[in-house]
């Protein structure tokens, strides 16, 4: 339980008012506001503007509560954070809070309710809302309205939503993030529908702002963990960030967590929300959108990272997760198409996510992330049946789809700061909407999910369309190895991969000069061929081995040297005429392109006259593989 902390100078002005009549009616911030559902508990926050005694009672009636949690004193300005245990999961609550000043008579503040976990099959709806910039104007508390409409079981924010640029003090933090308490904003959903953060970059929290003398970054962590229940790490339903932050004090907020990514499971779906700020240390934008200049541009866009651990939390969570369907969230991707990271599948292929450098096709993971290894994150979606990835920052609605994965692009919930990043004329981009304003609202079944547009500045669904669940087979790793080490490469690549039962895999093994390809270990079609199948009817694991020899390419009439004589041979032998005496002529293919001909017999004159040559004229190794010439015994 989070303890209690003297904001109320703080808040004044920000204080909401819920009245009730009787003479001892107590001004509230906003309303009470979930988070952290279960399929046990959940956690409410509520800031009082008095000193006051309170309890909750619930049930699973509406009027009928059945049980009530001890009672509490809370001083004013709160905020005081309590978690209903001993509930039933899949169960619908209804809930209020009864309160008094000391001595007073007892006040029954409105009923809410809640949803607690639902079960695999299970039919349900979660929203999406990105991108606020606390501008409170009438489309965003619209899109407020449409979310309440839909009746969620839970909602996300994908930050942008608490403006902090430039402030200096943690009482301007708390200011800015005690606004959405409004029940006309987010505290008019957080009564009745749990709410999770992502970050965003106007919350300030990059890893680069986490050492200034004010850490605006620090400070913002504070109010989160303040003023909204966000899940921690260590129980049996989220798993999350355990490296702590000093800098927050556990006596004033709790603990030390972070709480900045998380994960857990709700029905038929994995849920993930990862944070791409406070491990990345170096900011490679510098100054831009009022977010400070304290901290100049440095690097490039490999600077923006999930940092190690964060990286291995999110690979593990996804290889440990069977689920349906698999969602992930944050504020935006890592790297992008510039530096300040715009886009989604575009860039799906380049610096951390994908592990291309910025030319798009020089592959630079290995070394930029030596110990993450051994696929980026895009790959790991990709093996691990990753449904969709939805994130702000673009104010701009973009569905796309890149190798079967959904990158949707959440528009604002008010018409404020219009972007146009996306085209459809893309080949990944299936929609887009210019100018436009509104939420997600995503219903899961058993058979699909359904993702709408839900229009905040005409009030209405704009657009549809449906995600396929995972398959439910059993599914079992295919290991990939060389051997030995540097000998050559397979595909799939070595390293493990996961398939579906009796998936038949195609597996194919490609030399390194001065090797040639022996045989597979393992259980495969043809062990002797290069090219081969798998049948994934439990975990397998093949090799591919090679062997090194110092035949050299070009060399057909093994005196050691490459020159016109070995070309003259491949011609006479391409025109038809007997060369047997030389067969098998395989050094003779010099392009490696599996045919022995008068191509590779001009490569060798022109690396005879000593011209420069882009093939492997005179090195060791060469294909087994290979189709003869005419003039040759292909059975010798």
């Amino acid at each position: 339980m989070k303890p209690q902390f003297n904001v109320f100078l703080l808040i004044g002005f920000f204080l909401f008012v819920e009245l009730n009549l009787d003479a001892q009616s107590v001004n509230f911030t906003g309303s009470e506001f979930l988070g952290c559902p279960t399929d046990q508990s959940i956690k409410i926050n509520i800031i009082p503007g008095s000193e006051i005694e309170m309890y909750y009672e619930y049930g699973t009636s509406s009027g009928n509560y059945t049980s009530q949690t001890v009672t509490s004193t809370v001083e004013a300005g709160g905020p005081y954070e309590i978690e209903l245990t001993g509930l039933q999961s899949d169960t619908k609550y209804y809930y209020r809070m009864q309160y008094r000043t000391p001595g007073g008579s007892w006040v029954a503040r409105n009923e809410h309710s809640f949803h607690t976990q639902r079960p695999t099959g299970s039919t349900f709806k979660f929203t999406i809302i990105s991108d606020s910039h606390a501008n409170y104007v009438a489309q965003y508390q619209q899109a407020i309205s449409n979310v309440k409409e839909d009746e969620p079981d839970f909602h996300f924010d994908l930050g942008d939503t608490h403006m902090i640029d430039n402030t200096t003090s943690q009482s301007a933090v708390n200011t800015a993030y005690l606004k959405q308490r409004d029940t006309k904003y987010l505290g008019g959903v957080g009564s009745d529908i749990p709410v999770f953060f992502a970050s965003g970059n106007h919350e300030n929290e990059e890893g680069w702002n986490l050492d200034d003398a004010f850490s605006i970054a620090v400070a913002s962590v504070k109010a989160r963990k303040l003023f909204y229940p966000t899940p921690e790490p260590g129980g049996s339903f989220y798993t999350g960030n355990e490296d702590p932050l000093t800098d927050i004090d556990a006596a004033t907020y709790g603990d030390q967590y972070r709480e900045d990514y998380y994960a857990w499971t709700w029905g038929d779906a994995l849920f993930i929300v990862f944070d791409p700020f406070q491990y990345t240390m170096q900011n490679p934008y510098g100054a831009m959108a009022g977010e400070g200049s304290d901290d100049p541009a440095t690097g490039d866009r490999w600077n923006w990272t999930l940092g190690e651990e964060q990286f291995n939390w999110l690979k593990q969570t996804l290889e440990n997760s069977n689920a349906k369907y698999k969602f992930m969230f944050a504020h935006h991707m890592l790297g992008g198409t510039q530096d300040y990271v715009r886009g989604g599948a575009v860039p799906a292929h380049m610096f951390e996510w994908g592990g291309n450098d910025a030319d798009g096709t020089t592959w630079l993971f290995d070394s930029k992330r030596p110990t993450f290894g051994p696929y980026p994150i895009h790959q790991l979606m990709m093996d691990n049946g990753v449904s969709a990835f939805f994130h702000g920052h673009d104010h701009q609605y973009a569905y796309e789809v890149r190798d079967g994965i959904v990158y949707q692009s959440l528009p604002q919930p008010s018409i404020n700061i219009p972007f146009n990043y996306y085209s459809e004329s893309n080949e990944y981009t299936e929609k887009v909407f210019s100018s436009t304003a509104g939420h997600l609202c995503v219903t899961i079944t058993p058979g699909q999910a359904t993702v709408d547009y839900v229009r905040s500045d005409i009030d209405e669904i704009s657009y549809t369309y449906t995600i396929e669940p995972n398959s439910t087979s059993p599914t079992y790793n295919l290991t990939m190895a060389v051997s030995p080490s540097g000998s050559g490469t397979t595909t799939p690549a070595a390293g493990v991969h996961s398939y579906e039962e009796n998936t038949e895999v195609t597996i194919s093994a490609t030399r390194n000069i001065g090797y040639v390809f022996d045989h597979w270990t393992g259980e495969v079609g043809d062990p002797n061929s290069p090219t081969t199948t798998v049948t994934i009817n439990s975990d397998k694991t093949v090799t591919a081995v090679f062997a090194a020899t110092d035949i050299k390419l070009g060399d057909v009439n093994g005196d050691n040297v490459v020159n016109s004589t070995d070309a003259l041979i491949i011609l006479s032998c391409d025109a038809g005429l007997n060369t047997s005496s030389f067969c098998p002529m395989n050094p003779g293919d010099v392009n490696e392109d599996g045919l022995i001909n008068s191509t590779d017999a001009l490569i060798i004159l022109s690396k005879d006259v000593g011209l420069t040559v882009d093939f492997p004229v005179a090195e060791a190794g060469y294909r087994s593989d290979v189709t003869p010439c005419n003039g040759c015994n292909s059975g010798n």
